[in-house]
């Protein structure tokens, strides 16, 4: 598929192929190495190739190009994806630079095909030793040789069932992701299919098909019985721990209604919290669902009760408190009238930073009336002067 990169490296090409050939070939060659995989950056990148090495008459120039063009096919090899129209412009290709070549040397008819069989199978003796030593070592790598040599070899046997096994071996592999072994699946379903259409085709073959093809569907049916059982076994564990949740959140709750004090209210929310956030919500199958519904509909209905009683609670703890400073405040005032008519530091510290320091808007009528009172008789006894200071000193600490 093209995108807006690719497009404009084109349109770019299209415009200077004609007046600068080297500026050209090097938009084709820096498009195919960002996208090796890509068909059309690949084909205009070879095809530029070819036609450089056809134009020129100069042997090393030939060699020059018809070397990148080989080069730009094994690195396309290596990143493609496999189809019906990837081998078919793999061939198209190979024919392309055999042809070149073959014009390049010139090699008598009689011996040609002996020398090219001869060298062929030393070729694929000598990959098959590499793939042996490197399989244990380098599965990625040794995936990639094999894959190379098949590419080459479609119809070779030998290279066909090296590259179909090894494929299967590594899709049956344990633990292997679904992805990962749906691609080794793909690999060996296409090597199948492309074995099958270009190998000679008698009787050895088409029993090496049918058992081929059976392995295939074997190996699929195992692969689809391992994840069907993957999946279920995850279900199970997944309801087992949301039936854990739901138990802990039921818990919980129930917890709610015999709290004593705010700080343990607070800590059970928070447990609440941090249950409710690993339940798996979107996985409840019904019987959990309305379970999960129930609690939360029972949390609703406690929670409010509950933290409206610790609330009534403190607010009765802080009138009770701010009672007790208040008298505390008028007893010492009362004790020692002369020495508190004054607004100076002892007073302040005595007095000023206990009473006036209580938060207003929390206490109750009662406590209220009983603040005014006390602060009325402390104002009632004291001079002009210090009934300004008293005053300026109480909104220094009103909230």
């Amino acid at each position: 598929m093209f995108n807006t990169a690719i497009k404009k490296s084109l349109r770019l090409y299209e415009e200077v192929k004609e007046s600068n050939t080297d500026a050209a070939h090097d938009i084709l060659k820096n498009l195919f190495c960002r996208h090796p995989e890509n068909i059309i950056c690949f084909t205009k990148y070879f095809d530029h190739c070819i036609e450089n090495a056809k134009s020129t008459e100069d042997v090393s120039r030939k060699q020059i190009w018809l070397e990148e063009a080989t080069l730009s096919l094994n690195v396309f090899i290596e990143k493609v994806r496999y189809s019906y129209q990837v081998i078919e412009l793999i061939d198209s290709c190979r024919n392309s630079i055999n042809e070149i070549g073959n014009s390049l040397f010139y090699e008598k008819p009689s011996e040609e095909p002996i020398v090219e069989d001869n060298e062929n199978d030393n070729e694929i003796e000598r990959v098959i030793t590499l793939f042996n030593k490197t399989k244990k070592a380098d599965k990625d790598f040794a995936l990639l040789i094999v894959k190379n040599l098949f590419s080459g070899n479609i119809a070779d046997k030998r290279c066909f069932l090296l590259y179909f096994d090894y494929c299967l071996s590594l899709a049956s592999e344990h633990n292997v992701p679904n992805d990962i072994r749906d691609s080794y699946m793909h690999m060996a379903d296409i090597a199948l299919q492309m074995f099958a259409e270009k190998t000679h085709c008698d009787e050895d073959s088409l029993h090496l098909i049918k058992e081929k093809l059976t392995s295939l569907n074997k190996a699929k049916n195992t692969a689809d019985l391992e994840y069907r059982n993957n999946l279920l076994l995850h279900e199970e564990q997944n309801h087992r721990e949301i039936g854990k949740n739901l138990a802990s959140l039921s818990s919980l709750i129930d917890a709610v209604q015999i709290i004593k004090s705010r700080k343990e209210l607070d800590e059970i929310v928070e447990s609440i919290s941090s249950v409710e956030s690993s339940l798996d919500k979107d996985a409840f199958n019904e019987k959990e669902l309305n379970e999960y519904n129930l609690l939360s509909k029972k949390l609703s209905d406690i929670l409010p009760k509950k933290l409206d009683t610790f609330k009534k609670m403190e607010e009765r703890d802080f009138n009770n408190e701010a009672i007790e400073i208040i008298k505390q405040s008028f007893d010492l005032f009362t004790n020692d009238e002369k020495k508190y008519k004054k607004i100076d530091d002892a007073f302040k510290s005595d007095i000023a930073e206990k009473m006036f320091s209580l938060d207003s808007s929390r206490m109750s009528a009662e406590t209220y009336s009983y603040y005014n009172f006390v602060y009325g008789y402390m104002f009632g006894k004291l001079d002009n002067e210090n009934k300004y200071n008293l005053t300026l000193l109480a909104l220094q600490y009103s909230k």
